[in-house]
């Protein structure tokens, strides 16, 4: 659950006709053996005068980032008459900050053409981590995610049951993540984690401008995961996406949401995700540094005058003047006019020339305008764009 105050709701079952709800009493505790003795160290409602059955918002003590809470509650009907509590169920907090993440963006060491966008169908990541269980294991949380898509394995298995986790969504803007309960998926021992990234809607061909275009929303897809341990000691280990995982390749040579997937059953590597699988051939992965300076669409926010037969484009005045944009700042358009397509990057507040074509007229498009801090640390290759343009009249 992503927000702090959840919101709870119930679903009530009876055989009386006309029955109706008067009142209600939820109660949420830090586990179901405290609940089930009555303490509810979190939250107490009390009786509360209500018929609302649906978005009731918690109001307890604060919840910490991948905390688990157990709740019920017990309904009074029309007549004052209260009801059993329900069976305990219970909800886990997501990752409120980035500094709740602990693993780091990760990918393996394969080719990838990093300069052209042509018909490239690169191989995806097999990426793998083994690490032993010593002590008596109480909760086991798994937090994935990737630019791109991934599919989680375990011990053999996948985890949940989407295979082009985590979806598409703005990249430029953020990047969805799963939480699991894997606790009863992990055994004394030695326990492997595995993760198979591909381009998906970042950097295959789906993403792209047109056909035969790729690598949208960056050219390097990445993983990103953490295990969260807690032990019956009191004690905890987080096991995060680092340099000491291993990748490789498998059986599918590429996988593209546009142009197919090839899957060669000779380059299998059985039991890749086990314990039982000799890892030691494959390489370690590389770390991906973190955004430092996000970028800003401003496709749609230029403004643009003709003046000595030229077209002057700027960035509106409320985008420049954004206190949020603290740092030194660039626009960078990419544009296409009389049938071709030039890049220029300019200081602020200096005004983009693009001479009319040579018969007087015709179709300017704005194909990609970034603005922000270009020439600092850029560790994301962030494309913000409008897939059809920004198109203007340049006429005399």
């Amino acid at each position: 659950v992503e927000i702090r105050s959840p919101f709870l709701g119930w679903q009530i079952e009876s055989g009386v006709r006309n029955w109706m709800q008067s009142a209600y009493q939820i109660q949420v505790a830090s586990s179901s053996a405290l609940l089930k003795s009555g303490k509810a160290d979190l939250w107490d409602s009390g009786k509360v005068a209500s018929s609302q059955s649906v978005n009731i918002p918690y109001a307890g003590k604060a919840l910490a980032s991948s905390q688990g809470c157990f709740w019920r509650v017990r309904v009074w009907d029309r007549h004052a008459v209260p009801s059993p509590f329900s069976s305990i169920q219970s909800w886990t907090m997501g990752l409120f900050e980035s500094n709740d993440w602990k693993g780091q963006w990760i990918a393996g060491q394969i080719s990838r053409d990093t300069e052209t966008e042509g018909l490239i169908l690169p191989s995806p990541h097999y990426l793998r981590k083994s690490f032993d269980l010593k002590k008596k294991l109480k909760r086991a949380l798994l937090f994935t995610t990737a630019r791109g898509t991934y599919e989680m394995r375990l011990n053999g298995a996948q985890v949940g049951e989407s295979t082009m986790a985590p979806s598409w969504t703005d990249y430029d803007k953020r990047i969805e993540y799963h939480g699991y309960d894997v606790s009863s998926r992990l055994r004394p021992g030695t326990n492997v984690l595995g993760a198979i990234l591909g381009d998906g809607w970042y950097s295959g061909f789906i993403g792209g401008r047109d056909l035969g275009h790729r690598n949208f929303y960056g050219k390097q897809i990445a993983f990103k995961g953490q295990l969260m341990l807690e032990f019956t000691d009191g004690t905890k280990q987080v096991i995060g996406s680092d340099e000491s995982w291993k990748g490789g390749t498998g059986p599918i040579v590429y996988s593209d949401m546009l142009m197919g997937e090839l899957y060669d059953a000779r380059k299998g590597q059985p039991n890749w995700d086990t314990a039982a699988f000799d890892g030691s051939s494959w390489k370690a992965v590389t770390a991906i540094p973190e955004v430092l300076d996000p970028f800003f669409d401003v496709t749609d926010k230029l403004r643009a005058a003709v003046k000595d037969n030229a077209l002057a484009v700027t960035v509106d005045n409320k985008i420049a003047g954004d206190p949020s944009l603290n740092t030194a700042k660039q626009l960078r358009v990419t544009y296409t006019v009389a049938g071709r397509e030039t890049t220029q990057t300019l200081n602020e507040n200096q005004l983009l020339q693009i001479p009319a074509p040579a018969d007087g007229a015709g179709a300017l498009v704005i194909r990609r305008a970034v603005y922000g801090n270009l020439d600092g640390p850029r560790k994301l290759p962030v494309r913000l764009v409008n897939d059809r343009g920004v198109v203007m009249k340049v006429t005399q």
